[in-house]
């Protein structure tokens, strides 16, 4: 029976040791998808954004969303408001100074 596609509370599934291999390939292709999507430059398009003389103001707030503490950016473009987390408060203070 290894390796038969079987039906199991109303699924297909694969018994055995292919059921744990698609699971696992299964497993990988996700991870290679959020990695991927964490890939998007956020910082790095904000810092350009900085630079382009887009940044109206900025403001620290006790709570933004599900940001606590939070460093806000508003910008005369789209998106008007972006979120900075604590960590990366430094970062931002060093390029507000100068900018």
């Amino acid at each position: 029976m290894n390796g038969e596609w079987r039906v199991v509370n109303g699924e297909w599934r694969i018994s055995g040791i292919q059921q744990q291999t698609k699971k696992y390939q299964l497993f990988v292709i996700l991870l290679i998808f959020k990695l991927k999507q964490k890939v998007y430059p956020y910082h790095n398009k904000i810092k350009q954004r900085i630079r382009n003389g887009e940044l109206v103001r900025y403001e620290y707030v006790e709570k933004y969303k599900n940001i606590s503490p939070c460093l806000l950016l508003y910008f005369n473009t789209e998106p008007f408001i972006k979120p900075i987390r604590e960590h990366r408060f430094a970062e931002y203070e060093t390029i507000l100074n100068g900018a």
